[in-house]
């Protein structure tokens, strides 16, 4: 049971692990926090979420989520960009809608304009 003074098994092992290395070769204080320590603990989840929406950022992507209604999977459908036989698949949905956009943005392709043109419409 871990508490106010009393270490938990994590640091426990990470000091037993030091005092191994220590004992087996002749250890600095840099290298027995650099490879012993820090080493030995792995990001949690949250931080490599963290570090990949921190990459996005810097490269200038971003992330977006949106619902695809049916009445554009049927047309993504009838224009070859989706198998029939993969209508209700998230990941072919979403890789239909990546080659879209891409083929779109290769040939440069404008935005209609007039009515219902404004960006607020359904997907």
């Amino acid at each position: 049971m871990s508490g106010p003074g009393r270490p938990s098994n994590l640091s426990r092992m990470v000091v037993e692990r030091g005092l191994r290395a220590a004992a087996e070769a002749t250890v600095t204080r840099h290298d027995l926090l650099t490879n012993v320590i820090i080493s030995s603990v792995e990001p949690s989840s949250g931080a490599l979420r963290m570090r990949r929406a921190r990459h996005r950022k810097s490269q200038g992507a971003v992330m977006v989520n949106f619902l695809i209604g049916a009445d554009a999977i049927e047309t993504l459908i009838e224009l070859g960009w989706l198998d029939p036989e993969h209508r209700s698949d998230r990941d072919a949905a979403r890789s239909a809608i990546i080659r879209l956009a891409a083929r779109a943005l290769a040939s440069r392709l404008a935005a209609k304009a007039g009515p219902g043109a404004d960006g607020e419409g359904r997907i």
